[in-house]
C-alpha cells in the first residue's frame, strides 16, 4: 500500500465502548502496516485511556469541555496538522468533524463512521442536542469524503435519515478478531463462578449499565431459567442503572445468582469460560459482544433487536434470536442452547469476516480511494 499521508482518528473521549475499541484496534493495525496515525480526542479521559499507548498510538487532546466547544478547537487543529485523512466515529463526533473540516478549508478528507442506529439513538433522548441529529446529519453527512456503516442495518438507517443513496454508504464491519485472541481468552479470570469447574451453568452478558441494554429483561430471564436449572448470571460493565438493577435483583430473590462484575479491560477470558453469552439490548449498532464470544467458541443467544444481531447470527443460524423485551422467550432460548450448544469450531469459523486483517484491508482501500479523489 502506498503512503496515504497522516491518518487522524477522532473521538470525543475514551469510554469502554465498541466504537472506541474499534478505532484503537484499527489504529494499531494501520501503524503495523507502516502508516502514520494520530488519535485526537476532545478530552483525554475515559476507561480506555491507558489502551492508547498500549496500541502504539500518539494522543492529542483538544481539551474541549463539551461537544460544541470542540468545533473551533478541531478546526484549528486541522489547520495546523493538516492530516490527509480524518476518520471519526460516534455520531456527534462525526458532525463535529464535518463542520470543522468545512471551516478549516484544508485538503483533509473527512471520513465518518456510524456505529449505531443514529435515528433511534436520537429519538430515545429528550436532550435538545439529540433532536438536532437528524437535521444536521441530512445537511452534513453527504459532504463527507466517505460514509461508513458498521452493519447493513446501520447503513439502511442512514439512508432513511440522511436521504443519501445506498451506494454512497459503505459497509465495513468492526475489526474484532485479532491474532492474540487465543492467548487473551486463556488469561486467568478472577471470578469464583468461572473457576469452580463443574458448577452450575454461568451466563455472561456485558455492556454499559444503561436503559438501552435492557438488563432488567436479562435478569428476569435468569430468574425464569432458574426454575429449570441452577444457572447464574454475570453482568459486566458500569453505568447509571447499577443501583436500580441491584434493586431488581433483590426483588426477584436473585442476590446469590446475579453478580455485577464491573468493568474489565478485556472481557474475552470471561466469554471463553462462560457456558453461554447473552444479549438483551433494545438496539445495537453492531453487536460486538456476540462476535467476541463466537470468536472464542462460546455459544450465544440474542434478542432480535436492530440492527447487528440478526446479521451476525445470520438469521439465527449461529444462535437463537428472541423478541425484544420478552424475558420468557429469552429464558427458553438460553435453556435450549445450554442443553444443546453449537460446536465451538463452527462458531469460531463464523467470525472470519470480522478479523482485524480483513477490516484493515477494507479501510486501506477506502482511504486510498478518497485520497486519490481529493
Amino acid at each position: 500500500m502506498n503512503d496515504l499521508g497522516e491518518i487522524a482518528l477522532y473521538l470525543p473521549d475514551l469510554p469502554p465502548g465498541g466504537a472506541e475499541r474499534t478505532l484503537l484496534r484499527l489504529g494499531k493495525a494501520l501503524i503495523a502496516r507502516g502508516h502514520r496515525v494520530v488519535l485526537v480526542v476532545d478530552r483525554a479521559e475515559g476507561t480506555l485511556l491507558p489502551a492508547v499507548a498500549e496500541h502504539g498510538l500518539t494522543l492529542e487532546s483538544l481539551e474541549a469541555p463539551r461537544t460544541v466547544a470542540a468545533i473551533p478547537r478541531l478546526t484549528r487543529w486541522l489547520k495546523r496538522r493538516r492530516p490527509a485523512i480524518l476518520l471519526s466515529a460516534v455520531t456527534f463526533a462525526n458532525l463535529v468533524a464535518l463542520m470543522a473540516g468545512r471551516l478549516a478549508r484544508v485538503p483533509t478528507r473527512i471520513v465518518v463512521s456510524e456505529h449505531t442506529v443514529a435515528s433511534q439513538h436520537a429519538a430515545d433522548h429528550s436532550n435538545w442536542q439529540y433532536r438536532l441529529v437528524p437535521f444536521l446529519s441530512r445537511k452534513l453527512y453527504p459532504k463527507a469524503a466517505a460514509v461508513v456503516a458498521v452493519a447493513q442495518g446501520v447503513a439502511d438507517d442512514l439512508v432513511t435519515m440522511t436521504g443519501m443513496a445506498s451506494d454512497q454508504i459503505q459497509v465495513i464491519t468492526n475489526p474484532v478478531v485479532t491474532p492474540e485472541y487465543p492467548q487473551r481468552a486463556a488469561a486467568a479470570v478472577d471470578h469464583p463462578w468461572l473457576s469452580d469447574g463443574g458448577g452450575a451453568p454461568v451466563i455472561v452478558t456485558a455492556g454499559r449499565l444503561v436503559s438501552v441494554k435492557d438488563f432488567p429483561t436479562m435478569i428476569r430471564a435468569l430468574g425464569l431459567l432458574r426454575e429449570q436449572c441452577p444457572a447464574r448470571l454475570i453482568i459486566m460493565g458500569e453505568g447509571e442503572d447499577l443501583e436500580d438493577l441491584k434493586a431488581l435483583r433483590h426483588t426477584l430473590g436473585l442476590d446469590e445468582s446475579v453478580d455485577f462484575a464491573g468493568f474489565h479491560p478485556d472481557p474475552l477470558p470471561f466469554y471463553a469460560r462462560a457456558d453461554l453469552v447473552a444479549v438483551s439490548s433494545l438496539f445495537e449498532g453492531f453487536g460486538l459482544t456476540l462476535v467476541e464470544s463466537m470468536a472464542v467458541g462460546t455459544p450465544v443467544v440474542s434478542v432480535d433487536c436492530p440492527v447487528g444481531p440478526r446479521e451476525i447470527l445470520q438469521n439465527g443460524r449461529y444462535g437463537p434470536l428472541t423478541p425484544v423485551g420478552d424475558a420468557n422467550a429469552l429464558a427458553q432460548a438460553m435453556s435450549e442452547v445450554l442443553d444443546a450448544p453449537l460446536d465451538s469450531e463452527t462458531l469460531k469459523a463464523s467470525t472470519a469476516n470480522y478479523t482485524v486483517e480483513a477490516v484493515t484491508d477494507a479501510y486501506e482501500s477506502l482511504f486510498a480511494t478518497v485520497v486519490s479523489e481529493g
